[in-house]
């Protein structure tokens, strides 16, 4: 397998073939990151392996207008409600439109959280109240520490919704306090002395109001390639 990385942000790249290829991820970098290292190389690889033309460029996400809404890459509102389905091997990797800030390195598909790191999603639907929300998450890889998940509607007032010390994927309802709300920040941090990967963060919620139907649409295969500005069909 081959490899490009900022050294807060890898993806891996399989099934590579003998003829040169263009290959490239859209990442997000992490809050309060000055400076950072790009390394290209091989891990688990027999042979050689070349690299050519490897740069770096600014990008601009463009996101799917739904009706009178924006929605992004796992967003989707049907049936009178939300939902985001955060996974991460989509081309823009660890960031979501839902992303509002994060101090946790990214590996691949997942968030790679050690001891301090947070991140945080903030959720909402112009017009329309979410209630009853749910979330859940999946610590894929567990070495020590604790997932917390909290959530909040001013995004400085947390309170506890669930946790995962181990392996496997938790889910609870919101705090009964978050029953009915315009906004929904939701928090995952590491507690304690902490070495785990989460490789989904969900959340959904009935709406109150009126909202179009439809899907955050996926980037298009043109954003494989690094472009300074993403395609206007992608989210």
């Amino acid at each position: 397998m081959r490899g490009q990385r900022p050294s807060f942000a890898n993806r891996d790249h399989y099934q590579l073939a003998s003829e040169w290829q263009t290959v490239g991820h859209v990442f997000r970098v992490p809050d309060g990151v000055k400076s950072g290292t790009v390394r290209v190389g091989q891990w688990n690889a027999s042979g050689s392996h070349e690299f050519d033309s490897v740069r770096i460029v600014r990008a601009l996400p463009v996101h799917a207008a739904v009706g009178s809404i924006v929605l992004g890459q796992g967003e989707s509102i049907r049936d009178g409600r939300y939902r985001f389905r955060g996974t991460f091997d989509h081309p823009g990797s660890n960031y979501h439109r839902t992303l509002l800030r994060t101090t946790t390195s990214f590996n691949s598909n997942r968030w790679t959280f050690s001891t301090g790191s947070e991140v945080v999603y903030q959720f909402e639907v112009p017009g329309c109240q979410l209630r009853d929300g749910r979330i859940s998450l999946n610590v894929n890889h567990y070495v020590r520490g604790t997932c917390v998940a909290e959530a909040s509607a001013d995004g400085e007032n947390w309170q506890a919704a669930v946790s995962q010390g181990k392996l496997g994927g938790a889910e609870a309802a919101l705090p009964a306090g978050l029953s009915a709300t315009k906004t929904i920040y939701l928090k995952l941090r590491a507690d304690g002395e902490s070495s785990f990967q989460v490789d989904r963060v969900e959340f959904e919620a009935a709406l109150d109001g009126d909202a179009p139907v439809g899907p955050g649409r996926r980037p298009t295969p043109r954003s494989e390639t690094p472009r300074a500005l993403w395609p206007s069909s992608s989210c």
